[in-house]
């Protein structure tokens, strides 16, 4: 197979965090806040639409998400998501277009999200010092602001 040394070098990767715990409890703490962060900005969208139960529809679209982007049938699986997110809202009892209009809108600032850690993520492997590490924590800590705001404003104006 030509993928050995992509096994090899995941597994060398698991091996690394099993020996050290530190990473291990690192990479896992980060994981965990992800998700969690991931869930607590879909409750405040699903909030910010007027939906009913924000947290069991939040736990109802993000495994629909998780599985529509499982096999990427467009770039980013745009479109797919939002579907699959307004058929499980759907089948929760919402309306076919408020469903549909929650799923890509949380599809879209997942998309925005995504990308902007990327390209921080890139510019970082690209030119790895204090300065551009630094540069990219203030980024995303400024954006991760304007996104919290934008939500609040959303809600607090009722803006939907």
């Amino acid at each position: 197979f030509r993928s050995h040394h992509r096994i090899a070098s995941f597994l060398a990767g698991v091996a690394a965090l099993a020996n050290d715990r530190r990473a291990l409890r690192g990479v896992a703490l980060w994981t965990i806040g992800m998700q969690l962060s991931r869930l607590a900005g879909t409750v405040a969208a699903v909030y910010a639409f007027g939906l009913p139960h924000p947290l069991l529809a939040a736990l109802v679209i993000l495994p629909a998400l998780d599985l529509a982007g499982a096999v990427p049938l467009t770039p980013g699986s745009f479109g797919i998501g939002g579907g699959a997110v307004a058929v499980a809202l759907a089948s929760r009892g919402i309306g076919m277009a408020d469903a549909l209009a929650t799923g890509l809108a949380i599809q879209a600032v997942e998309t925005l999200v995504s990308v902007t850690c990327g390209s921080l993520g890139l510019a970082y492997l690209m030119q790895p010092s204090e300065r551009v590490a630094r540069t990219a924590a203030r980024v995303a800590v400024v954006g991760g602001s304007a996104v919290l705001a934008a939500l609040v404003g959303l809600v607090v104006f009722d803006l939907f």
